[in-house]
């Protein structure tokens, strides 16, 4: 992805730096002319970036999912015996303030989702 951006930017400084150093020699036509294949390639360009960042966007938040699924499935089995009624999820910007370290099974699900992927 980043390389066929790169490329394509690489492209388009190539072609204005071109069109630079010829601008004296063209027509007024020709200077139209390139002047909108450029605006065609740097439109192509964007274009290009909004799609592939859609795309990222929407990989990532089905990543998201599929991982909450796996999560929330782990936390279902490892508290099948009931001893937990709550099990929270802390984030920094969260509303969980303090809690019990003895409490705290973060390591025990670490450990559980990855021995399920080995």
């Amino acid at each position: 992805m980043m390389k066929e951006l790169q490329g394509k930017e690489n492209n388009l400084r190539s072609e204005f730096q071109r069109l630079q150093k010829n601008a004296e020699n063209m027509t007024r036509n020709e200077m139209e002319n390139a002047q909108k294949r450029l605006a065609g390639m740097e439109r192509e360009l964007v274009e290009r970036k909004e799609k592939l960042s859609e795309q990222f966007a929407g990989e990532t938040a089905e990543f998201n999912e599929a991982l909450h699924k796996k999560v929330i499935a782990f936390l279902k089995e490892y508290n099948s015996d009931g001893r937990y009624q709550y099990i929270f999820s802390v984030a920094r910007d969260g509303n969980i303030f303090y809690w019990d370290p003895n409490k705290d099974i973060t390591q025990d699900m670490i450990k559980g989702i990855n021995e399920l992927y080995k």
